[in-house]
């Protein structure tokens, strides 16, 4: 699943802005413009980023692939400290459903992943791995 750049969890607006002016206006197309350490450099020379901060955003890019996730879970993930599919992979699935619950309940999010949710999240993340070369 893709989303519109401006709705990537983390990314400032004057880079949104930046990305969307060369063409890179959904997560897919940045995720694919920065998955090697040489197109990420060449992409942070242009925009004048560090590629540290393009490799961050890939990793969300990525996070959101996975079906359920999104923009808004994406970011509640990197809230509870989960940035990347590697991340994610190595979750025990209760203990992640059950810490989402506690960081947003019900209410305060549309509604919490259940368990079944969050298990296939970290399946797919096990079963996808991360294209992103570091």
């Amino acid at each position: 699943m893709s989303c519109d750049i401006l709705l990537l969890p983390g990314i400032p607006q004057d880079l949104a802005t930046r990305l969307h002016a060369i063409g890179l206006n959904n997560s897919d197309k940045l995720l694919t413009a920065v998955s090697t350490p040489a197109t990420r450099a060449e992409l942070a020379h242009r925009l004048q980023v560090s590629p540290g901060d393009l490799l961050a955003l890939g990793r969300t890019a990525e996070l959101i692939r996975i079906h359920g996730i999104g923009s808004l879970y994406a970011d509640i993930l990197a809230f509870v400290g989960i940035r990347s599919i590697s991340g994610l992979a190595t979750c025990d699935p209760e203990q992640l459903q059950r810490t989402l619950k506690a960081v947003a309940p019900d209410g305060v999010v549309f509604r919490t992943p259940g368990p079944r949710e969050v298990r296939r999240w970290v399946e797919e993340a096990q079963s996808m791995g991360s294209i992103l070369q570091e």
